[in-house]
């Protein structure tokens, strides 16, 4: 049995130099007894980086949050039972925004299964569709080559295009200690690489759009998760049509340096707002569905002639189902090749339209928000504010996110900005946001409601634990303060107490449990003097700021009802 023992520990250990061959440098580990093989395996290779986060739910979104911030594929460990289906939330996300993990659950041998043995799941297909392969270890002693290449294949499919999460499942038998001569071994290194291709971008694709881009009236709708590449393509393109770009704030484009960046779309493309004068014959998108619903809804209602979805990942990324000619190329590479052909060719007319009508709402914005009441629009004004350029802020998938889109103006240089808008829900914000923290070693800031922050108070524990720099910034309007801007709200009987979800969390009492630190702001100033302390103070701070909920509503509507007024008024531009 113990010569048994090493040769199963020699597996592991092949099977973990398999991953870091394929990109892996970091592990979120979960604590377990049937993991240990794994745990202390990866702990004592100098080529990976180990968390320890108690909790597999807030575990899976740590390492969600690290692979955002890396770029890299990120592993997990944990032990059998009902620990790996904690982790399903983040891996829903991490497939939905083709986050690469590779989730490793140690498990119980076949014999154990159908016997009432303690700790004992069926684990095989327990994520389902949600992961990109499902490898399945044999039980006891196999062949360190295929150990090796199952490491390997695990971390190279976790990157490939989709990219997403795999699942390695990995039976133990008893005992689960390392053999006594183990340590006296050095971990294995191997020789063997993989390599990811890069999809290839087809000529006539090119030829095509180049033709759509002489049309002199088009619009570039750049959403979430555009890389630095399809970012410089997206400028090059606009730069040589003269389009404007409607630039979704997680799509890091509301820069100076991006020719006709528009940041009000959500305002500008809402129903009724811009005459049909305004309607491009070409729409071409890129990244992920936008954050605002304004943008499907305008598409829905408009006649366009050619409406271009980019679709590298090949999902077919239209809710609508409205594009005309799909392009399943990298952007980067297909919008600069069609720049570079097209040249100039825009007369600035068109442009100038939208320029117009992006500064009237602009300026109708800044007006209110100078003159009203201090809600989440000034909040977010107020963080964005004392951010520099690539400092994260993680955004909470609910009103966080749209407040960033309707009130995010056109900045001198961007933060890093990332939201879990895969299945655009609030689960493991803060988590996540622990994870990007560690990934980008730097001061991280996360902007939550108050029921995406009691969502995830074990992240806050995590957080903590982890000893990472974060600012935690709580919008606490008393519930679910995005319901009531929904007609749900007028519609449903006990409106309050099924959907605004009230609670009686003290925030200054939980931070004191997790050992965070705990201020609240009442203001602009108040907000951007707590967060400059926060960071030079450094650890999790949390910042309260308290928001009247009917107030921000009101607010809200008001500016959409003066954009529209004001709009009308100049003619529809």
């Amino acid at each position: 049995m113990m010569g048994q023992a090493k040769a199963i520990y020699q597996a592991v250990d092949r099977f973990l130099a398999g991953l870091v061959a394929g990109g892996v440098e970091d592990v979120v580990v979960s604590p377990g007894l049937r993991s240990t093989l794994l745990t202390l395996s990866a702990n004592r290779r100098p080529d990976l980086r180990l968390e320890v986060v108690l909790d597999e739910r807030s575990a899976g979104f740590v390492a969600l949050g690290l692979a955002k911030s890396t770029a890299r594929p990120v592993g997990l460990i944990c032990t059998s039972g009902t620990a790996g289906a904690n982790y399903y939330p983040a891996i829903i996300e991490a497939s939905l925004t083709r986050v690469p993990l590779v989730v490793m659950t140690a498990d119980r041998p076949p014999e154990a299964h159908g016997w009432d043995a303690a700790q004992t799941i069926d684990q095989v297909g327990l994520f389902g569709g949600h992961v990109r392969d499902v490898i399945r270890i044999p039980v006891g002693e196999f062949d360190l080559g295929l150990a090796e290449r199952s490491g390997l294949r695990a971390a190279t499919i976790a990157r490939s295009n989709p990219s997403g999460p795999v699942h390695v499942n990995w039976p133990f038998w008893e005992p689960v200690g390392p053999p006594p001569e183990w340590s006296d071994e050095p971990p294995f290194v191997t020789s063997a690489r993989s390599f990811v291709p890069a999809p290839a971008v087809g000529a006539d694709w090119v030829d095509e759009l180049v033709d759509l881009a002489r049309f002199e009236k088009g619009l570039i709708v750049a959403g979430p998760r555009l890389g630095s590449t399809e970012r410089s393509g997206v400028a090059a393109f606009a730069a040589a049509t003269g389009w404007p770009v409607a630039a979704d704030p997680l799509s890091q484009l509301r820069s100076d340096g991006v020719p006709g960046v528009l940041a009000t779309a959500a305002h500008l493309l809402a129903p009724g707002v811009l005459p049909d004068s305004m309607t491009p014959d070409v729409v071409v998108r890129v990244g992920d569905s936008p954050t605002a619903k304004s943008f499907r809804l305008w598409v829905e209602s408009r006649r366009i002639e050619h409406f271009v979805l980019i679709d590298p990942d090949r999902r077919w990324a239209d809710p609508s189902g409205k594009f005309t000619t799909r392009f399943p190329a990298p952007p980067g590479e297909l919008l600069t090749r069609v720049a570079a052909r097209v040249g100039a060719c825009g007369d600035g007319n068109w442009l100038d339209k939208w320029e117009r009508a992006e500064r009237l709402v602009a300026e109708t914005i800044d007006s209110e928000l100078a003159e009203g009441p201090f809600c989440e629009a000034a909040a977010t004004r107020a963080v964005l504010g004392v951010l520099g350029a690539g400092d994260p802020l993680h955004v909470a998938s609910s009103m966080p996110v749209r407040d960033l889109d309707m009130f995010m103006p056109v900045m001198e240089s961007s933060p890093a900005l990332t939201c879990n808008r895969g299945a655009n829900g609030i689960d493991g914000t803060i988590s996540t946001a622990a994870g990007i923290a560690i990934g980008a070693e730097r001061h991280t800031t996360v902007l939550v409601g108050d029921l995406a922050f009691v969502h995830d108070l074990g992240g806050l524990v995590t957080a903590t634990r982890l000893g990472v720099d974060l600012t935690i910034v709580v919008l606490d309007n008393g519930g679910g303060g995005i319901f009531s801007l929904l007609p749900i709200a007028d519609q449903a009987p006990s409106f309050e107490e099924l959907y605004t979800t009230a609670h009686s969390v003290d925030f200054g009492s939980a931070a004191a449990m997790a050992g965070a630190r705990h201020s609240e702001a009442t203001s602009s100033s108040e907000l951007s003097s707590a967060l400059r302390e926060a960071a030079e103070v450094g650890g999790v701070s949390l910042v309260e700021v308290p928001i009247d909920l009917e107030t921000n509503v009101a607010q809200i509507r008001w500016i959409g009802e003066r954009v529209a007024a004001a709009l009308g008024a100049l003619g529809g531009v």
